[in-house]
């Protein structure tokens, strides 16, 4: 199941299954891989949620950190993302 969020007009997000998080700008012409890629290139993210036009938040599993459960934000919209690990346990 994929999810999507709308932060701008011209932007769209999806995550899901074996989806890191990918983008466009252009109505879904044309899709990208944000990079870095969330968690590794096959990580499973399972929702993306926009506040605002600029802050944003990403939840999914990181595979570079042993499929651990982890929070991707960003304050700019989209170029730079920053990975929170909770504690669980």
């Amino acid at each position: 199941m994929a999810n999507i969020a709308t932060p701008r007009r011209s932007t769209i997000f999806v995550v899901g299954r074996a989806i890191s998080l990918e983008a466009t700008t252009n109505g879904g012409r044309n899709w990208h891989v944000v990079k870095p890629p969330l968690g590794g290139t096959g990580s499973d993210t399972y929702q993306v949620l926009f506040f605002s036009a600029a802050n944003g938040i990403v939840f999914g599993l990181d595979q570079n950190a042993n499929e651990t459960p982890a929070i991707w934000h960003t304050a700019d919209g989209r170029t730079h993302w920053t990975e929170d690990l909770p504690v669980i346990g």
